[in-house]
């Protein structure tokens, strides 16, 4: 892996100075803090992410030619010499999602369904369709276990081919059909999604590549509760009262066994990250009761029937931000009305409603000694 000395020569060559931004891919720097283009330092230097790179490329031009509701990347070029990897790209506005939702979750989660909403606004017959949709996830997930078998064994989760076999099956009888076909992200993190804090809307959609293909929009929806869940335990209950809330008035409770299985499909795409690692096993350790459970599952430290409703009765409603009542400016697509207005995002102040079965537990983390053994 390279250091940012070893592209000193590239950053004299550009004149790019000041540093933008880093993180766990890249250095980006710009000439002056005013500069439109920047110069982005991958670290990892394989001809493989090379190869990424230039799908994405790809991907990008093709968004430049309809009139999104959001600013997509535009990569001039990019260059693999010597050890080294570098693009030339547009700078991007807007600050990252991730910022607005360490200071008001509701409103990030608000944004968070209003950039997905965006992306899937785009005409799928523009960009090229997956049309065998169930044998596509169910093929993803094959792989991916077979990627991570050693990983997964040395976390006591072994894997056989019946379970392979069983994963599958799920997949193609509840993906046979997909509602409706969209344009999605594949990867539509917090971290892909650029704010404008004056307008309180999206301005910027970023990361697009190998995952952003023409499928079923309810993916994005399920990596957006999926992310959402990983972030700091006292942050993520609003945001995720949100988003689960819109899934079901959207979808319906028919959504459930979706979301569930997409949950297995994203924890294995995600169990190679470290930072993502123990959150992925947490619901790896339990895909049985996943796919067997009949609301949406969330390794979350609540018990899971109340998930979708998160108020405890008799118990007084935790403080919110203090500006709260900010709410997400209307969000104007070219190609298809956006549904996000016609929604209505039910209070905080929702009513426990009491499912079979279901125990009532103090809101306070749930001790775990680390996922079962559990033989796949």
């Amino acid at each position: 892996m390279p250091t940012i000395e070893d592209y000193a020569i590239i950053l004299n060559n550009t004149g790019a100075k000041i540093l933008i931004s880093e993180d766990a891919a890249s250095w980006v720097y710009a000439r002056t803090s005013e500069s439109k283009e920047v110069v982005r330092l991958y670290k990892d230097c394989s001809n493989e992410n090379y190869a990424r790179l230039k799908n994405k490329k790809f991907i990008c031009a093709h968004l430049q030619n309809f009139g999104t509701a959001f600013e997509s990347e535009e990569i001039y070029s990019i260059t693999l010499e010597q050890g080294t990897l570098y693009t030339l790209e547009k700078r991007m506005r807007g600050i990252n999602l991730s910022t607005i939702f360490a200071e008001n979750r509701q409103l990030a989660a608000q944004l968070y369904i209003q950039a997905a909403q965006a992306v899937h606004a785009l005409l799928a017959h523009d960009f090229f369709p997956i049309f065998t949709w169930g044998s596509f996830i169910a093929e993803q997930i094959r792989k991916s276990l077979v990627k991570n078998k050693p990983l997964l064994i040395s976390k006591h989760l072994d894997i056989g081919p019946k379970d392979v076999q069983l994963l599958s099956q799920a997949i193609r009888t509840n993906l046979s059909q997909i509602p409706e076909f969209s344009f999605i992200h594949g990867n539509l993190s917090m971290d892909s999604c650029l704010v404008d804090q004056q307008h309180n809307t999206i301005a910027s959609i970023v990361n697009f590549g190998e995952d952003s293909v023409v499928g079923d929009a309810r993916l994005d929806f399920a990596y957006l509760l999926f992310y959402t869940e990983i972030s700091e335990q006292h942050r993520r209950r609003l945001a995720t009262i949100e988003i689960t809330t819109f899934i079901k008035q959207k979808y319906g409770d028919a959504v459930i066994p979706i979301i569930n299985i997409y949950r297995i499909y994203l924890a294995l795409t995600v169990v190679a990250n470290e930072a993502h690692q123990e959150w992925a096993l947490k619901s790896l350790a339990c895909w049985q009761a996943i796919l067997k459970a009949n609301y949406i599952w969330q390794p979350i430290s609540y018990h899971p029937p109340m998930v979708n409703h998160f108020r405890l009765r008799n118990k007084k409603e935790p403080d919110l931000e203090k500006n709260e009542a900010i709410r997400v400016a209307p969000l104007v697509i070219q190609q298809r009305p956006s549904t996000l207005s016609e929604q209505t995002i039910t209070s905080t102040k929702m009513a426990c409603i009491k499912e079979e079965g279901a125990e009532f537990y103090e809101e306070e983390e749930l001790k775990h000694d680390g996922p079962p053994t559990l033989k796949w």
